[in-house]
């Protein structure tokens, strides 16, 4: 192959590259402006009162709103069993249309409550013990998927909730989160959280789990194509077991103290 042919696919691997370049540029770009939609607004004022008592996971939905996701099990550890809920406002005004041309065509920014019923004794039914309308963010970006990525799991008198984050724009990296409660004195305690991250472009993994009763965290990075993983064990600072309210929003939840 002649010098002239070798330039000739050297200068069209350029040209490539930058027309690559170009793209990611413009649809980080649009993918900014997608994140400038008016979400109408929901201040806690706004939520809704619920019964403080019911006899089935009906009694506890208010009006216009509806049942997601509902999951029975024993999370007070008193052998009678106990009622989650996931309840989902159903505002067709928070159902927002997507103009920008990227991302979904239309999003559900409805917010939502996650509801504890415990099971009462003797006459049956259930009683509100924890009621959270903050950690489970609002769907609000159309780049990226529906924060929540599956219905909340008891599981050996555990509360299990997993939150993602996965954007067709404006960035290469995904990660998800696994949060792990139990219910102590009055109120959803963090126990432990698995965090994974992936970077599309690199293939770099990366992940870390926390034990708030061991007061440990492990650390690990890896690559997609390698069987090599680096792994770290550490104490954590902080083991306080926070409240489902402490933590606020669950994409956004302040793991410093751990470090």
């Amino acid at each position: 192959m002649t010098n002239v042919s070798f330039k000739k696919i050297e200068w069209m691997n350029a040209f490539l590259l930058c027309i690559c370049l170009l793209l990611i540029h413009f649809s980080t770009l649009r993918a900014e402006e997608n994140t400038d939609f008016e979400i109408p607004p929901m201040p806690d004022s706004a939520f809704p009162k619920l019964a403080r008592t019911g006899k089935s996971s009906k009694d506890f939905v208010p009006k216009g709103w509806i049942i997601e996701c509902e999951q029975t099990g024993d999370i007070s550890k008193d052998t009678i069993p106990d009622l989650v809920l996931l309840l989902h406002q159903n505002d067709s005004k928070k159902i927002i249309a997507n103009r920008n041309g990227i991302g979904v065509d239309t999003m559900n920014s409805n917010p939502r409550i996650l509801v504890v019923a415990l099971g009462l004794p003797n006459q049956g039914g259930f009683r509100l013990a924890v009621e959270n309308h903050s950690f489970i963010p609002r769907y609000t970006v159309p780049t990226m998927n529906d924060p929540l990525s599956s219905c909340p799991v008891i599981t050996k008198g555990t509360l299990y909730i997993n939150l993602g984050y996965w954007a067709n724009a404006g960035t290469w990296n995904t990660w998800d989160y696994t949060y792990i409660f139990w219910y102590q004195s009055s109120a959803l305690r963090l126990i432990g959280y698995d965090y994974n991250s992936t970077w599309r472009n690199t293939g770099e993994l990366n992940s870390k789990s926390a034990n708030y009763l061991t007061c440990k965290v492990k650390k690990s990075n890896s690559r997609i194509d390698s069987d090599k993983k680096n792994e770290t064990w550490s104490k954590l600072s902080d083991c306080t077991l926070k409240t489902i309210d402490d933590i606020s929003d669950g994409l956004n939840f302040d793991r410093s103290y751990q470090e």
